[in-house]
């Protein structure tokens, strides 16, 4: 399928297209995964698709992918945007686009349902491709510092209207669980550690996104009876895409702590095994999501209720 305008089709080609093959690589794939769409540049138009309604109105058939024709039709859409309205709107009028959208679909009978099952799509196609690149190491006990008592104080209500189950409460006088380590340079700006690791460097250069300890890859993979569980490299792009540094100051390792003590608090981990060490149940990241949306379809329909139009809800 090709753009109408030639000129447009050339644009697309050479630089959506040539992304997306530098992505898939020779994997076989015909879709990108969320922390791929976080680094696609869409060229002169301000697409984020950290946004949740940009991202709902990318991947058209929400089945957790968003292949190179859905793209294409995103584009074309961007297209008619561009000679509609001037570029200072532009970013806020797709959004807009894609926030309706999802509202809509909020809207439908079991429409939470559907579209808290759509974004743990998401989330299980970037794991799915991340277990097949891991690079599997011996041990996962040297992971990043958190501070449980920055956990015990964290508000648990993210952006208005959604929280955790289960509000976690840390004596901070208790010594640190197996990989929280105390150690004051690490309780803040974990998150910004973890990214420095990630490039290679640091002295725990093994525990790095993409290395994976062989109990934990078990788990991943679902090979066991213990239920279903993302890596802590998924439970980031949810950080990032859900604003929680932002909106609450809740940096990524308090966030992980936070799901994981719910996750124990509900009997589906044990945080003293350090196969849990850099993982979060499904359900528990379900529950939020949930949360989340309930959160959405409220400012929304408030929104709808004062005459308001399109808007920018949906997570932006």
């Amino acid at each position: 399928m090709q753009l109408e305008n030639p000129a447009d089709d050339l644009a697309f080609q050479r630089s959506v297209i040539t992304q997306f093959k530098d992505f898939v690589g020779d994997s076989g794939r015909d879709y990108l995964i969320l922390s791929e769409l976080f680094q696609l540049k869409f060229s002169q138009f301000k697409v984020d698709f950290r946004h949740l309604g940009t991202l709902f109105l990318a991947d058209a058939n929400q089945d957790g992918g968003v292949t190179l024709d859905e793209l294409r039709a995103l584009w074309k859409l961007c297209v008619a945007y561009q000679h509609s309205y001037p570029s200072h709107e532009f970013k806020m009028r797709i959004q807009g686009h894609g926030s309706m959208d999802l509202w809509q679909a909020l809207k439908q009978e079991n429409g939470k349902d559907n579209v808290v099952e759509w974004f743990i799509k998401i989330l299980k196609r970037n794991q799915e491709v991340e277990i097949k690149n891991a690079r599997v190491i011996s041990s996962t006990s040297k992971r990043r510092g958190s501070n449980d008592s920055q956990v015990s104080s964290a508000i648990m209500t993210v952006g208005g209207g959604y929280s955790l189950p289960g509000t976690p409460q840390v004596d901070a006088g208790q010594p640190p669980r197996h990989g929280a380590g105390g150690d004051p340079n690490l309780q803040s700006g974990a998150s910004e550690s973890y990214n420095q690791q990630s490039a290679g460097g640091g002295a725990d250069a093994d525990h790095v996104r993409g290395a994976i300890a062989p109990g934990t890859l078990a788990l991943l993979a679902g090979q066991g009876t213990e239920g279903e569980f993302l890596s802590a490299s998924v439970v980031e792009l949810v950080h990032e895409m859900f604003h929680v540094q932002a909106t609450q100051g809740v940096n990524f390792q308090a966030f992980l702590d936070m799901l994981q003590q719910v996750g124990e608090q509900q009997g589906l981990m044990t945080l003293n095994d350090e196969r849990y060490d850099e993982v979060v149940p499904l359900a528990v990241l379900r529950g939020f999501a949930a949360g989340f949306f309930d959160g959405v379809a409220e400012l929304m329909g408030e929104i709808q209720g004062r005459g308001g139009g399109g808007g920018g809800g949906g997570g932006g």
